[in-house]
């Protein structure tokens, strides 16, 4: 799961081309929305969304540091595409 912070116009078809682009295609197996928060607590004009990553690898057990590294590259590609995104803890 990964939850961030962008500017209220970005879009979710927008958040997934991103997450696509910073995962193996190999390893893909899909995402989706499962919250998106305006209000209290985030900036006016920006929006949280939280969203999980689904991934599975057909031939081998993905382990706990091929998986930080797939999410690493992730978070590097979202703030590259995204210069106003932030992550939320």
């Amino acid at each position: 799961d990964l939850a961030v912070i962008v500017p209220s116009e970005t879009t979710w078809d927008e958040l997934e081309k991103i997450v696509k682009k910073g995962i193996n295609n190999n390893v893909f197996n899909g995402c989706e929305v499962f919250d998106v928060y305006q209000g209290e607590h985030v900036q006016e004009g920006f929006k949280s969304v939280a969203f999980r990553i689904r991934m599975q690898d057909a031939n081998s057990t993905m382990t706990d540091d091929a998986i930080e590294a797939q999410m690493a590259n992730v978070r590097a590609t979202l703030k590259k595409a995204l210069p106003d995104l932030s992550f939320r803890e």
